[in-house]
């Protein structure tokens, strides 16, 4: 990979004022999706302009089907940022960014019924997100189905072990620690499944790996709260 490395102030300006109008053109007449989200991000994160880049995320979203976007400017509504805090706006552009591939949107747009945060609570809904973004590759998703599964849902789920340990063992192939762990613990005390120390073994070895990385310089694992950024 090659790095752009300015010789003075000056060269780094110009190559900021270059990328400007190379996004400009690839989101106004280009109308590409990628091109306005990077449009956005250069206002939000060069610019400190955080009205811009949201009103720029949501055309990429509302205009380009650009699932990214959505879910940035789900983000912004969410926490406010660059325009008045809006719970159930943020959760529709979550839900957005799902319907678009976007799956941290879809982990997003579950705690959101889950919870009935901008929206009516709908259970079901929020486990068909969780599932979509755990199939999908998220892991704090899994990790959700886990506990939702393990400790059951008054009135809406029940109990499920076997069903809470192959969240728990999803969440750890996609490098969670805390998915290995729990998996482990449920195999040691037999917590809704049969003790299965071997089984436990290959859970603990994996979460002493993942130990390992974690505490190495630099390096930073799957949070376990709602993921905004």
């Amino acid at each position: 990979m090659t790095y752009f490395a300015p010789k003075s102030e000056q060269e780094y300006k110009e190559y900021l004022d270059n990328l400007l109008v190379e996004y400009q053109f690839a989101c106004f007449s280009e109308k590409l999706g990628d091109g306005c989200y990077r449009l956005a991000n250069y206002h939000e994160i060069i610019k400190t302009d955080h009205a811009t880049a949201g009103k720029i995320y949501k055309m990429s979203c509302d205009e380009m089907n650009y699932g990214h976007g959505c879910y940035r400017y789900g983000t912004f509504a969410f926490l406010g940022r660059g325009m008045d805090k809006d719970i159930p706006v943020s959760t529709k552009y979550f839900e957005r960014a799902c319907e678009l591939g976007f799956l941290k949107g879809c982990h997003n747009a579950a705690i959101a019924y889950m919870r009935g945060e901008g929206c009516e609570k709908n259970v079901n809904r929020g486990l068909e997100y969780y599932k979509k973004a755990c199939a999908g590759g998220i892991p704090e998703s899994c990790l959700s189905l886990w506990s939702t599964y393990f400790k059951g849902q008054d009135g809406y789920v029940a109990k499920d072990g076997p069903t809470a340990l192959d969240y728990a063992s999803k969440a750890c192939d996609l490098d969670m620690f805390q998915g290995c762990v729990n998996a482990a613990l449920m195999c040691r005390r037999g917590d809704g499944v049969p003790k299965d120390p071997e089984r436990e073994k290959v859970f603990l070895q994996k979460a002493n790996e993942l130990k390992k990385k974690m505490d190495e310089p630099g390096v930073q694992f799957g949070e376990t709260h709602k993921n905004l950024e």
